[in-house]
C-alpha cells in the first residue's frame, strides 16, 4: 500500500462531510463521503422503531392484564350477635342469654339482646310469665321483661339496658309466683383485642383492622368462641386481585393465612377478595392463638402480578 493511499485511508472527516474508506475487489482503496442528513435519517429510524416497539409493548400488555375486580362499599350497620351473660335456668329447663350487638363505626353504641333457648314453662303458671332483673347487693331499680313466652327471640331490650348492673333474673306469673330463677354467669365480651392500620399510599390502601375475641352461639345453639374482624374505613382502588393476608413473620409466604371477604369478588374461581370497602365485619373461620399475631401484620396481595399493595403492622390494644 503506497503512501498516498495510507494518507486517504486515515484522513479526517470535515464537518461538511464524513470519509467512509473500503477495499474494492481489486485492492484499491474507494472513499466514499457520507452526508450528516444521511446520518440523521438513519438515528431517525431508528428512534422511530424505538418508539413503534414501545407502543406495541403498551398494547400488548394492556391487552393481556387482567381487568381489575368491581369494588362494593359497605356503610356500617349492626354488627352481628354476641354472647354476654349465659346461664342454665333454676326450677324448669332452659337458658338465658343476653346478646349484644354495636353500631359498626362506633362500638360504644350497644345494644342488648334477651335469648331464651330450650325453654319449657311450667303448666302451672298462672296467666302471663314476666322477668324480672334484679341485684340482691346493689340499690338498683328492677327491670321487667313482661310475657316472656310470647316474645320472639333474640328480644330487643330498651337502650338503658345495663346487663352488668345485674346478678341474677326469676321468672313468675300473674299471681306473682317464682317459677324459677337464675343466677348470672358472665361471658367476657373482649377477652383480647389486636389493632392494625393499613398503608398502602401506591394502591390508595388505607383503613383499620381490629380482631377481637368474641364468644357466639353457633349454629347448634352451643357457646363457641371465635375471633371477629372489624373493618373501618377501608380503601382500596381498583386492581386486578387484591388478596388479604395475615403474617405471624412480617413476611408474605406459604404460611399465610389466607382471609377471604365475605362479599368479597371471585376470580378464577378463588372467591373472597379484598374489594369491600366502608365499615364491616366478619367471624374469621380460622381458629387463631392470638399471641402468634401480636407482632405479625395484614398483608394486601395482588395475586396476578406477585407484588404488596398494602400492609399494616399488628399491635396489642
Amino acid at each position: 500500500m503506497d503512501v498516498e493511499k495510507a494518507n486517504m485511508i486515515t484522513e479526517a472527516p470535515t464537518k461538511e462531510t464524513m470519509k467512509v474508506s473500503h477495499y474494492t475487489e481489486d485492492g484499491d482503496v474507494e472513499v466514499t463521503n457520507s452526508k450528516p442528513e444521511t446520518v440523521k435519517r438513519y438515528a431517525g429510524y431508528v428512534s422511530f422503531f424505538l418508539v413503534l416497539a414501545g407502543i406495541v409493548g403498551g398494547i400488548l400488555y394492556a391487552l393481556s392484564r387482567p381487568e381489575d375486580l368491581d369494588l362494593t362499599n359497605a356503610e356500617g350497620g349492626q354488627s352481628g350477635l354476641s354472647v354476654v351473660v349465659f346461664s342454665n335456668i333454676t326450677g324448669f329447663d332452659g337458658s338465658l342469654i343476653i346478646q349484644k350487638s354495636s353500631d359498626i363505626r362506633n362500638a360504644s353504641d350497644v345494644t342488648y339482646f334477651l335469648n331464651l333457648q330450650g325453654v319449657e314453662f311450667p303448666t302451672s303458671a298462672v296467666g302471663n310469665i314476666s322477668l324480672t332483673f334484679s341485684n340482691l347487693s346493689l340499690p338498683v331499680d328492677v327491670f321487667v321483661v313482661e310475657d316472656v313466652a310470647n316474645l320472639e327471640y333474640p328480644h330487643m331490650l330498651p337502650k338503658h339496658f345495663d346487663p352488668f348492673q345485674y346478678t341474677g333474673a326469676i321468672f313468675h306469673d300473674d299471681n306473682d309466683s317464682v317459677l324459677g330463677d337464675v343466677q348470672f354467669s358472665t361471658v367476657d365480651p373482649i377477652a383480647d383485642t389486636l389493632f392494625s392500620t393499613l398503608t398502602g399510599s401506591s394502591y390508595g390502601i388505607s383503613g383499620t383492622i381490629t380482631m377481637m375475641k368474641v364468644t357466639i352461639l353457633d349454629e347448634n345453639n352451643q357457646l363457641v368462641e371465635r375471633t371477629k374482624l372489624l373493618f373501618n374505613g377501608i380503601t382500596i382502588d381498583s386492581a386486578p386481585g387484591p388478596f388479604l393476608y395475615l403474617s405471624k413473620d412480617k413476611r408474605y409466604d406459604g404460611s399465610d393465612l389466607e382471609v377471604p371477604i365475605v362479599g368479597g369478588e371471585t376470580r378464577q374461581g378463588k372467591p373472597g377478595f379484598f374489594t369491600v370497602t366502608g365499615d364491616f365485619e366478619q367471624i374469621l373461620d380460622a381458629d387463631i392463638e392470638f399471641d402468634e399475631y401480636e407482632n405479625g401484620r395484614w398483608i394486601v396481595w395482588c395475586v396476578p402480578f406477585g407484588i404488596t399493595l398494602g400492609s399494616g403492622d399488628i399491635s396489642r390494644q
